[in-house]
C-alpha cells in the first residue's frame, strides 16, 4: 500500500455518489464531510493530503487532526490543486511511494510521468472500508488472545 495517498478533493467529491449528494448542504459543508471521512484512511495508510482549489490570495495548509499525517491544502486563487499535486509528487524522494487518487486523466499522465501512482477516485471507499475492516481483525484478534493483557505489563 502506498505510503503517502494524496487525494484530488473536489475530483473526488464530484466522482463518488456517497460524497456527491452532501453538495445538496453547499461546497464547504461537502468538504468538511469529505474529510472527515478521508481521515479514516489514517488506519491504513502512512500519510493523507487532502488537496482541494481555493479561492485565497495565499495557499493555506491546515492539520485538522494535530497530525502531521492528515493534511489539507487549498491552493491560492492563481494555481489548481493539481499542479499542487503535481509538485508534491514531483519534488517527494520517492515518487513512487506516492498514490494520487483522482479521475483526471491530465493530472494521472503527468503523475505517472514523474514516478508516481494514480488510482480512480472511486477506490476511496474500498480503502476507507479496507481500513475498518483491519481494525476491526486487530480488534477481535487482540480480544481473543488470553495473554494480550498480560504483554501490555511484560
Amino acid at each position: 500500500m502506498a505510503e503517502h495517498i494524496l487525494i484530488d478533493g473536489y475530483n473526488v467529491i464530484h466522482s463518488i455518489k456517497e460524497f456527491k449528494k452532501n453538495l445538496s448542504f453547499g461546497i464547504n459543508a461537502s468538504a468538511q464531510i469529505f474529510i472527515q471521512e478521508a481521515s479514516r484512511l489514517l488506519m491504513i495508510i502512512d500519510k493523507v493530503t487532502l488537496v482541494f482549489d481555493g479561492k485565497d490570495t495565499k495557499t493555506t495548509i491546515d492539520y485538522p487532526y494535530n497530525s502531521k499525517r492528515f493534511c489539507v491544502i487549498y491552493s491560492d486563487k492563481n494555481t489548481t490543486a493539481d499542479t499542487l499535486i503535481e509538485r508534491i509528487v514531483r519534488e517527494s524522494k520517492h515518487p513512487i511511494n506516492c498514490t494520487v487518487m483522482t479521475n483526471d486523466h491530465a493530472l494521472g499522465d503527468t503523475i505517472r510521468s514523474v514516478g508516481g501512482i494514480v488510482m480512480p477516485s472511486e477506490e476511496l471507499i474500498n480503502l476507507i472500508s479496507g481500513g475498518e475492516s483491519v481494525c476491526k481483525r486487530r480488534i477481535i484478534s487482540s480480544n481473543n488472545d488470553q495473554s494480550f493483557g498480560n504483554k501490555l505489563f511484560e
